[in-house]
């Protein structure tokens, strides 16, 4: 599988599909600061500021955004905001033809690693375990410089790839 590559000025999603955001906003907003500062924009999602109990939105508004940055042609990656608990609501409900048709980068890690994996197994698109943007910012200036050269295709990053057998 190839993967797409971003280049200066590609719009990188942010989508929160599980914990909401309202109590991490200043570290959402350095770890946004710290991808405009390398050149890219950077768009939203529509519900990322909701809140429903423990998650950002409902099940369906998560969904709703995840699929509108899949099928958006100008967004070229989705990082996700945080982690949390509730990223497994969304695995029954995802559209992962959709997905698949519309392959792009797709990072998080903690509770995202249920979509990352599902991801990955019902599409064979690559998906990456790395920083939320909530952490971006406080990582050291050589590993924010080694995730978006390997964005970038500057870097050549190891793709480990093991499937079980059922």
């Amino acid at each position: 599988m190839k993967i797409n590559t971003l280049k200066q000025g590609d719009i990188i999603g942010i989508v929160a599909p599980s914990r909401p955001i309202y109590n991490i906003k200043k570290e959402i907003s350095e770890g946004i600061k710290n991808i405009q500062s390398r050149s890219f924009l950077v768009k939203e999602s529509k519900f990322i500021n909701k809140k429903d109990y423990y998650s950002a939105g409902t099940a369906e508004q998560r969904i709703s955004d995840l699929h509108d940055m899949f099928t958006d042609k100008n967004v070229k990656a989705i990082i996700c905001a945080t982690g949390g608990a509730t990223a497994n609501q969304l695995l029954e409900d995802l559209d992962f033809n959709l997905i698949k048709s519309n392959p792009k980068i797709f990072m998080g890690y903690s509770n995202i690693t249920a979509l990352l994996l599902a991801i990955n197994k019902k599409t064979d698109l690559i998906t990456f375990y790395g920083p939320n943007i909530r952490e971006l910012s406080s990582l050291t200036k050589n590993a924010q410089n080694f995730i978006f050269n390997m964005f970038e295709g500057k870097k050549k990053f190891l793709l480990i790839q093991k499937r079980a057998k059922l």
